[in-house]
Order: C-alpha cells, then sequence, then structure tokens
C-alpha cells in the first residue's frame, strides 16, 4: 500500500486556481511580546512558513485567541498531566493585539481545496518546515496576488490560523486595540480550557 507524501508544490501551481475568500481583520487575533509595531513581518526564516529566502516577511494570526495563544506562548511546550506550565511572566510580558482595515484575500489551504491543490494535513504537521516554506513560497508568488492563506492549526485543530504576506492590502490593516494578555477577558477561558497552570 503506498502512502501520499506532502511534496513540494507543482510545478504548474501557478496555473491552478486558489479558494480566495475577502476576510475582514477584526476576526484575526495576534500574540506577541511587544506593545507597539503590530502587525509584525518576520523575516527570520525560522517558522513553518516563512520565506526560506527572506525576501518577504510573514505575520501569524489565530482566528480566535486560544488558537493564537496555543500557536505562540505554548508553540514549544509540551503539556505535562494534562495542562501547560509556563513561567508567571510569560502571559504578564505577552499582548493581544486586534486589527481593523481594509478587507483582506487569503487564499484556503484547508479541507478540499488543500488537496486538490497536491497537499493534506502533513503541511501543517510535519516537524520540518522546509516543504511548508515552499508552499508559502508558491502562494506568495502566485498571480492572484493574496495577502496571506488559511491554514489549520497543527496545535488546536481543527482550529484555523491565518499567515499574512508583508505585500498587497495586508499592510493597510490598521491595529485597532493592543491589551496586556491577563487583562483580556477572554484568556480566562483559554487558560481553563488548555489547563494552564503557571510555576
Amino acid at each position: 500500500m503506498s502512502v501520499r507524501i506532502l511534496k513540494a508544490p507543482d510545478t504548474q501551481f501557478s496555473t491552478l486556481s486558489l479558494k480566495i475568500v475577502a476576510f475582514a481583520p477584526e476576526k484575526l487575533f495576534r500574540i506577541s511580546s511587544h506593545l507597539t509595531g503590530e502587525p509584525y513581518f518576520g523575516k527570520s526564516a525560522s517558522h513553518r512558513f516563512d520565506d526560506p529566502d527572506r525576501k518577504y516577511g510573514t505575520c501569524y494570526l489565530g482566528l480566535n485567541l486560544a488558537t493564537a495563544v496555543a500557536e505562540s506562548i505554548l508553540h514549544d511546550l509540551e503539556p505535562v498531566q494534562g495542562g501547560y506550565n509556563i513561567a508567571a511572566d510569560k502571559a504578564a510580558s505577552s499582548y493581544v493585539h486586534r486589527f481593523t482595515g481594509n478587507p483582506i484575500r487569503l487564499a484556503d489551504l484547508t479541507g478540499h481545496h488543500l488537496n486538490v491543490l497536491g497537499g493534506h494535513a502533513e503541511l501543517f504537521g510535519t516537524w520540518s518546515y522546509d516543504l511548508p516554506m515552499l508552499w508559502s513560497r508558491a502562494v506568495y508568488e502566485h498571480p492572484a496576488a493574496v495577502d496571506g492563506f488559511i491554514y489549520v492549526s497543527r496545535l488546536l485543530t481543527p482550529n484555523k490560523a491565518v499567515v499574512l504576506f508583508d505585500h498587497g492590502t495586508s499592510l493597510q490593516v490598521i491595529k485597532a486595540k493592543s491589551t496586556a494578555l491577563p487583562q483580556s477577558a477572554a484568556f480566562r477561558k483559554v487558560e481553563s480550557d488548555l489547563n494552564i497552570r503557571y510555576v
């Protein structure tokens, strides 16, 4: 029995149709350790969908607060006895950012939309970022010129997350409000659901 493994995007990827959705920036959540300068587009080539050649920047966000927390604060942690132990000052030094601005255009890389492009869940779950980075570049270079794409959170399935590119209308997104994470009322439920403990 053969197993379908994740491959690099097809050489004709630019000719394939992307499922594009118009998306309100108000639906996005971002967690960072900085109060200002958001959305921040990094070029470290160290995250899943970064550009391996560092020619464009990426910004990672969640479609709800829990996803944003899981993909940032909890990203490199292993659960212990049914929960997460984090340093007491980790949450205290983090901020939740909400946005407003022009609608953004995102490629939908989930479900059957991803399947027909030649991808599958390994894009979000593989430990190696080499192929996901190539997929990011293929979407970035696609003639549809989307602002980024929607993908499934590896750490909080089936929740969805977003990566934005530093081109297109995404640069017109204006930060609406930044709040210290512990002061966010919604964070109480996230703490409970993910059993976050402070050590």
